[in-house]
């Protein structure tokens, strides 16, 4: 017979079993602590990433008010509306324009002859001694005009390379237009089609060439139609498609929205201050601004201007993982 501590100690295999059950407990309880801490320390870091992320954003926004300290990144832009004019800074930042400004323009009165000698006489010889006359006016725009309807009917009257030649003075002339459109991306266009029929394909790529860079560069402000125009008639001379980066068409119809809203009935109108992420052909931009019925400022941001200027803050703050 056993002694009876012998039947009081318990078996060897029920003990494990206790102690496996005991561990276990221990074990998930430290893993509910674990599993609350991380939670804990996920929500403290997102509220850590709203607040760095508000305070970037208010940064910004001191801006519209004080452009001058701001240093924004190529795809960001300042845009001031007024009633019938826009300004952008940095200037040629932006592709094409909702309205264009009022450019010096000469009266088409003054060259009622020298078309009448062209379009109903068939006379070119007339229109050009007509011309020649006005290109000497201390009047730029005048100057201008009269530059451009001699070399047209220098072209009509079979003298390319002297059309050439008067075309390459009309593009540098700059600050006035002719019909709309700046004298000098005219001037360049028309030398192009003279380049083309002339069969000159070398000249013609490099100028047509030209004009692709001045486009994509914002060089001249047009409107979206006169910008696709140009654009397409380009890239036809090229023999290749030179299409802008997306950001900067994102940025370009971002405007083109923002003003259309600004200029609707009142009620329809953005509020004085707000915020709107837009988004274009997967391109996002964050359009900050504070208007008044009279006067809209805004910023336009891409994504390239965001980790520059607000996720520096975020520096400090790590990712968690299970």
């Amino acid at each position: 017979m056993q002694p009876l501590h012998a039947w009081l100690r318990a078996p060897r295999d029920l003990l494990l079993l206790f102690l496996l059950v005991l561990g276990l407990r221990f074990l998930q309880q430290d893993r509910a602590l674990e599993s609350q801490r991380l939670t804990e320390l996920r929500e403290s870091a997102a509220d850590r990433v709203v607040r760095s992320l508000e305070q970037a954003l208010t940064a910004t926004e001191t801006h519209l008010r004080n452009p001058q300290a701001w240093d924004p990144t190529d795809d960001a832009l300042r845009v001031v509306f007024l009633s019938s004019s826009i300004e952008v800074t940095p200037p040629n930042r932006l592709l094409y324009y909702p309205v264009l400004p009022e450019w010096r323009e000469a009266p088409d009165g003054l060259f009622r002859q020298a078309e009448e000698y062209e379009f109903h006489d068939r006379n070119y010889q007339a229109a050009i001694i007509r011309c020649r006359e006005l290109s000497s006016s201390l009047n730029v725009a005048v100057r201008a005009g009269a530059l451009l309807r001699w070399a047209r009917n220098l072209r009509k009257a079979g003298q390319h390379q002297s059309a050439l030649d008067l075309y390459d003075q009309l593009g540098r002339i700059q600050s006035v237009t002719l019909g709309g459109i700046p004298a000098d991306l005219l001037a360049r266009h028309a030398r192009c089609s003279v380049l083309a029929e002339l069969g000159l394909s070398n000249d013609l790529k490099r100028e047509s060439a030209a004009i692709e860079a001045g486009l994509r560069t914002a060089r001249w402000q047009l409107d979206h139609a006169s910008y696709l125009y140009f654009s397409q008639q380009a890239s036809s001379w090229v023999g290749s498609a030179g299409n802008p980066e997306p950001v900067q068409e994102a940025l370009a119809r971002a405007v083109e929205t923002l003003w259309n809203r600004w200029k609707q009935k009142p009620g329809d109108a953005p509020s004085r201050t707000g915020r709107q992420c837009l988004f274009d052909d997967r391109v996002a931009i964050l359009a900050l601004w504070q208007s008044t019925p009279e006067r809209f400022v805004g910023l336009v941001l891409g994504l390239r201007y965001q980790p520059r200027n607000w996720l520096s803050g975020l520096a400090g703050i790590r990712e968690f993982h299970i």
